[in-house]
């Protein structure tokens, strides 16, 4: 009796298991086909973009697309900037918060629990809502 519950609960675990994986299967080629779609068909002749029926597999394989982006604009530019900025953004945002995190921790001021807890409800507030009024504050004062 005994082994028969054990080899039922191991079944219902192997089940359980199998069609966790399967989801997860499925919701990863979901989130992957649009990129996949998306570099097929950078690849594309510009006349042959996105045939009806849609194809998975492509006939056809130009690098004109990228040969025309790489000479009429300066993406290697663009990207070396977006680089620089990013890696500085980081750089700055690691010293300034690690400074505010050993700040906050070991020592005791005024105002230190109001001032922490004015920091974690601006990390709750997304940034998306306080874009607009810091672009009009920095416009007000000449920086925008």
């Amino acid at each position: 009796m005994i082994l028969m519950v054990k080899e039922s609960s191991h079944m219902k675990n192997t089940v359980l298991q199998t069609l966790k994986y399967m989801f997860l299967v499925i919701l990863s080629v979901i989130v992957v086909f649009p990129f996949y779609i998306l570099i097929k068909e950078s690849f594309h002749p510009n006349l042959v973009t996105l045939p009806y029926p849609v194809q998975l597999l492509p006939r056809f394989f130009s690098n004109a697309n990228y040969m025309i982006l790489f000479q009429r604009y300066p993406v290697i530019k663009w990207i070396l900037n977006s680089f620089v900025i990013s890696a500085g953004t980081s750089f700055a945002q690691l010293l300034l918060c690690s400074m505010a995190a050993f700040g906050f921790s070991r020592t005791e001021f005024r105002g230190r629990k109001v001032l922490l807890s004015l920091l974690m409800v601006m990390l709750v507030i997304p940034i998306q809502t306080r874009i607009l009024p810091l672009f009009i504050f920095m416009s007000s004062v000449g920086m925008g």
